[in-house]
């Protein structure tokens, strides 16, 4: 139990945790990304489990966000939650989207700007 809540600590407590790093990665992509307190003690469990320690913890976390980093960008996914079935690969990360009548909100405002592009500048000024 100990361990467990050692490396729990090291994952969320350093001002430059890894979880908070990767939080900000997310951030870059205005999506959330959530641990529910299950699944951190669960890539702890891991940890100990393969006895990789506190150097494991990087790359069990790099193995369940792998994917996920991939879909995120570009997509609607605003937030996503992970939690312990994730980590034990016994489900998927629990995802919130941006609702579609502010995608279409979005979509107009582009197709507006690019409308009014050609009125506000003449060619040679382009």
């Amino acid at each position: 139990k100990q361990c467990i809540t050692q490396s729990t600590a090291i994952l969320t407590q350093p001002k430059n945790s890894m979880v908070s790093q990767y939080k900000y990665m997310f951030e870059l992509d205005n999506c959330k990304l959530n641990f529910t307190d299950e699944a951190l003690n669960a890539i702890a469990e891991l940890a100990i489990k393969k006895r990789t320690g506190a150097r494991g913890l990087r790359n069990i976390l790099e193995n369940i966000l792998m994917d996920i980093m991939y879909e995120v960008p570009n997509s609607d996914i605003t937030h996503v939650t992970i939690t312990r079935d994730v980590v034990e690969h016994q489900s998927k990360p629990e995802y919130k989207r941006q609702p579609k009548s502010e995608e279409k909100t979005v979509t107009a405002a582009a197709n507006v700007l690019v409308m009014c592009l050609p009125l506000c500048f003449s060619w040679h000024e382009i």
